[in-house]
């Protein structure tokens, strides 16, 4: 086990913890400190390259725990999983994902500043250190190399053998869809940049029929939808929700507790269900016998991108629901908006009115079929609920988020536009939340640089007073909103 001593600084604060690492540290070096903004918790402290990135550790009072729910007792525990635990990941990953031939580079937890080359051979997983001396790369011996690609592309031409004879081949390397929010833009400029007109397509298109081609893996049953009583409710004969997840309503007879719908946690070309500002609708039950729904639309707020409307829903001597339904106008029937932000804008909107109202039930979302949109939808709400919970420091997996919600809906996220259009909402976030936090230091540095107290302004200087106020609220229009 790491001794606490090596690495936990009690007294410093987070200017105090970049300056040791930088000047004392080198690639790879961390250390933990508690945490300046919440008493209880901790912050790891970790330099790369010419930057020191601070990662949350949460203190739940039985367990510590960083963004991907892992549970430790004890804070020692949990920096020695992340410091020697990234070899096992290395394996499942390869195990999960790579043939034979598909190899990665890693950082090397052990030995800081060095690195990992763990390639999958037929029967197991080998990993080969690569060190970097003299600003150069070897494996150990033989020839060195100015940077981590040749020495890949060397050994790609030319294979390892090993003492025992056995020869190492690298063939492929192998694509990871995780990486760190603060670098969504170099991530997305990448995919970007591999898309191409010849058979390999890469990037976004890549990473998306790896999505579609691990789905297949997922064997749930769909054996309800697929009953002849339920075959009508659905829209599309091929969309059936996963038994396991579905929506079983409330019924006396269980040939009415079907609808085509699934929980996700965190459904058809959308007929108007709704009347018009201040109408009533009347809602007959399905077998025509049975009670009758009034839904009264009490009022509408209309805004470029949506519609927020309040309906009052009852049933005959039950008791009234209030509904508030939004509906976003704004994303197109094929392809995606234009404009992340409305979506987000959307989406803070939508979460502010739920989180207003006590006791609210769960969101229900949909669109046409139920996937593509709602897919990207819930997606998006998914992730940037873990960065709101865990800044931006933490790193993200969007390909395993929608794998995860497929898990439970099948086909959520239908195409590789949707697709991308999550990253980049994800990315329009990142900068936004970024830029606004520049601002509120400079509007905080500039706000009481010229405040006069009233002794001073009865000398004859009460204007400057006036002027600095009138500068901090001019510096404090220019915040973006999200």
């Amino acid at each position: 086990m790491l001794s606490n001593s090596r690495w936990f600084h009690p007294n410093i604060s987070g200017h105090e913890a970049e300056r040791l690492l930088m000047e004392k540290g080198y690639d790879g070096s961390f250390l933990a400190r508690p945490s300046e903004g919440t008493p209880g918790n901790s912050t790891l402290c970790v330099r790369r390259d010419s930057e020191v990135t601070h990662i949350k550790i949460q203190n739940q009072g039985d367990f510590y725990d960083l963004f991907d729910g892992s549970q430790f007792a004890s804070l020692a525990e949990l920096v020695q999983h992340y410091f020697e635990g990234s070899g096992q990941e290395a394996d499942k990953m390869l195990n999960e994902k790579g043939k034979t031939g598909s190899f990665l580079v890693r950082e090397s937890k052990s030995q800081p500043g060095n690195y990992v080359l763990s390639i999958k051979t037929e029967d197991v997983i080998k990993h080969i250190h690569i060190r970097f001396q003299n600003n150069s790369y070897d494996i150990g011996g033989g020839e060195r190399f100015d940077n981590l690609s040749d020495l890949i592309e060397h050994y790609k031409q030319n294979p390892m053998v090993e003492i025992s004879g056995a020869v190492v081949q690298l063939k492929q390397p192998l694509h990871t869809s995780r990486f760190l929010v603060s670098d969504i833009e170099d991530r997305v400029k990448k995919l970007q940049e591999d898309h191409g007109m010849s058979a390999n397509k890469g990037g976004f298109w890549d990473e998306f029929e790896e999505l579609q081609q691990q789905e297949c893996k997922h064997l749930f049953s769909r054996k309800i939808g697929q009953k002849e009583e339920n075959r009508s409710k659905n829209r599309y004969k091929n969309i059936l929700p996963f038994d396991h997840t579905r929506v079983i309503l409330d019924s006396a007879s269980p040939e009415y507790d079907y609808i085509n719908a699934n929980f996700i946690e965190a459904s058809n070309k959308c007929a108007k269900y709704w009347p018009d500002a201040n109408k009533v609708m009347p809602v007959p039950h399905p077998d025509g016998v049975g009670p009758v729904i009034t839904i009264l639309n009490l009022s509408e707020e209309v805004s470029s991108d949506y519609i927020m409307r309040e309906l009052e829903v009852s049933c005959e001597s039950e008791e009234k629901r209030r509904i508030y339904q939004f509906q976003f106008r704004s994303w197109p029937d094929h392809g995606v908006p234009k404009d992340p932000g409305c979506v987000l804008d959307f989406l803070r909107k939508i979460n502010e009115k739920q989180n207003n109202i006590k006791d609210a039930g769960p969101i229900v979302v949909h669109c046409s079929a139920g996937i593509g949109r709602t897919g990207t939808f819930i997606v998006i709400d998914i992730i940037l609920t873990q960065l709101q919970v865990y800044g931006l420091d933490c790193d993200i997996d969007i390909q395993r988020a929608i794998l995860n919600v497929r898990s439970q809906r099948s086909g959520m996220v239908q195409t590789e536009a949707q697709y991308k259009f999550v990253y980049l909402a994800i990315q329009h976030y990142k900068e936004t939340v970024s830029q606004r936090r520049i601002a509120e230091r400079l509007s905080h540095n500039r706000e009481y640089t010229n405040l006069k107290y009233a002794s001073e302004a009865a000398g004859g200087q009460g204007s400057t007073s006036n002027l600095s106020s009138s500068a901090a609220r001019k510096s404090k229009s220019k915040a973006p909103s999200s």
